[in-house]
């Protein structure tokens, strides 16, 4: 909450502390590399995620690296993380999994495979309904040009002013594009 709320140096402090406690956490070691990574300390932050990626290979420790090396101009590697996410969606394909909005705001985000973002998306609702489902609708349907459909979405992920920057990224973004300020 403190590096949501803007307070990036107490958060850095806090999952430090964590770390320490808990030397291990791979959640905790990934949200140090990504205040790391809001303070400028690229390397420090692809060094933490990629920690955590070797602990437990979330897909989004591969989207966040895969920023972070084209951040710095490694092609190679940004293409090569994602290829992990894809690599991981397929495998929960295979398991059975429909929905995934973790991976629908990857792929939307990286403005690519957009119709299947928006599948996974759309899928969300049958397992849960709440404003990150509508957030990650939102912006996938913004992405595949759904413009009327994307404003109603993100009014519906902003309408409870979670403390997620993220969300009001996404829904700027969307309201700019319907023309509003």
């Amino acid at each position: 909450m403190l590096f949501k709320t803007g307070k990036t140096e107490d958060a850095i402090a806090a999952y430090s502390q964590s770390l320490k406690a808990f030397p291990k956490y791979h959640r905790a070691r990934a949200a140090l590399g990504m205040a790391e990574a809001a303070v400028g300390n690229t390397a420090e932050a692809i060094r933490l995620l990629t920690e955590a990626q070797n602990t437990v290979p979330y897909p989004e420790y591969a989207a966040a690296l895969a920023d972070l090396h084209r951040l710095t101009g490694n092609v190679t590697e940004a293409e090569r993380q994602s290829k992990r996410v894809d690599a991981m969606i397929k495998i929960a394909r295979a398991g059975g999994e429909r929905a995934n909005r973790v991976v629908a705001t990857i792929y939307a985000s990286e403005g690519r495979n957009l119709s299947e973002a928006l599948e996974l998306a759309k899928a969300e609702f049958e397992v849960r309904n709440d404003v990150y489902s509508f957030d990650a609708l939102a912006w996938c349907l913004y992405k595949n040009g759904k413009l009327a459909e994307a404003q109603q979405a993100s009014e519906k992920a902003l309408q409870l002013n979670t403390p997620e920057p993220a969300f009001w990224y996404r829904g700027g973004a969307i309201a700019l594009a319907a023309g509003q300020s």
